[in-house]
């Protein structure tokens, strides 16, 4: 959940890591118009998605989305591969919205599942509380996005990990 919610809080910065590597403010403001319409997009997949494969390879799909935007913003040019790389990262908020609750639930079951996500529901939140500000941080010490971007592909990676032991433990492996 926290690094689920650290990850989308970069999207509020694409206006900012566009005017780092040298495009306009149209498109940067763009940009974050694209990762909201992955935003809704990502959502609407998801539960479609968790009801044909399952939540923890529907969960899958989207980290996969994810983890190419956030490769195609490294690239940083041209701006139309920009736009794309925002809208598969605006899927970032489908994991935190959706994937999380969905999986949750499938890894604890609908016995504990109103005990265990309280608690992973608060620290998504102090993760994004925290996050904002320490994405612009990054950028206050290094002078670029870049570090931050390359973090939340760790991050991302963790995520992919987590998600394999979850599904190993899952009480409904679906």
């Amino acid at each position: 959940g926290i690094l689920t919610s650290f990850v989308s809080s970069m999207p509020q910065h694409f206006p900012g890591y566009a005017g780092t590597i040298g495009l306009s403010t149209t498109v940067g403001a763009s940009l974050l118009s694209m990762g909201m319409i992955g935003n809704i997009i990502s959502k609407l997949v998801i539960g479609a998605f968790s009801d044909k494969i399952g939540s923890i390879k529907a969960t899958f799909v989207l980290l996969f989305a994810n983890t190419i935007g956030a490769v195609l913003l490294l690239l940083g040019h041209p701006s139309n591969l920009m736009l794309l790389a925002a809208f598969l990262f605006g899927s970032c908020y489908g994991l935190g919205a959706v994937s999380l609750p969905l999986v949750t639930r499938t890894v604890f079951g609908d016995t504990n599942y109103s005990k265990v996500f309280p608690v992973v529901s608060f620290a998504g939140n102090v993760g994004a509380a925290v996050a904002f500000s320490a994405i612009g941080y990054i950028y206050d010490f290094t002078g670029t996005y870049l570090p931050a971007i390359i973090l939340i592909l760790v991050m991302l990676l963790i995520c992919y990990l987590a998600l394999f032991v979850a599904n190993r433990y899952a009480i409904d492996n679906n």
